[in-house]
């Protein structure tokens, strides 16, 4: 074989090898910067999930102090509610029948929901439920006691369903950079 096929041949496959090195570390450089980009992704995804968790027990942390809080009002304003009735009959059994059972209750000509199990509670329990379980009497009449204290409880759930609602919206807000006040 000709020393110049040989010579020819051999620039060529050296010349091919570089061209293929060089495609190899573009290659190598290109999948380097992808995974650079794929770590500092994850890295911020990460930041970002701990800002959150961290945002998210702060608001949590707020709620339960005013949680806190309005029970401990609710306590104070209930004794003062207590201190400042006369207990008197305020509902009559047909009225308190119809509030703790719905149009379920025995009686009241109304028919339930659909949604509604027959005989099923939403009230709460009164100082009248109480005395008239002690005393084999159920629901028999609500005092003026009673209805000032369910007045408090219904306005206590309002307020402690609003702080929740208001943290939700707060944390979302400022996930996505708009937080104004309300």
């Amino acid at each position: 074989m000709p020393a110049y096929v040989v010579g020819g041949g051999s620039i060529g496959w050296i010349s091919n090898g570089w061209r293929w090195e060089a495609r190899y570390a573009a290659l190598e450089k290109a999948q380097a910067e992808k995974e650079t980009e794929l770590v500092l992704a994850v890295s911020a995804a990460r930041e970002s999930a701990i800002a959150a968790i961290e945002r998210g027990e702060a608001l949590a942390a707020e709620v339960n102090a005013g949680e806190a809080e309005r029970i401990k009002l609710a306590r104070e304003r209930d004794d003062a509610i207590r201190k400042n009735t006369t207990g008197r009959a305020c509902l009559d059994a047909g009225v308190v029948g119809l509030l703790n059972h719905g149009a379920a209750a025995a009686g009241s000509g109304l028919r339930p929901p659909s949604g509604d199990a027959p005989g099923a509670t939403a009230g709460i329990a009164t100082d009248t439920d109480v005395r008239h379980q002690e005393s084999g009497i159920r629901n028999q009449w609500a005092t003026d006691t009673d209805v000032a204290l369910w007045a408090g409880f219904a306005r206590d759930q309002y307020e402690t369903c609003r702080g929740r609602i208001d943290a939700l919206r707060q944390f979302f807000q400022q996930e996505s950079g708009t937080l104004s006040d309300p």
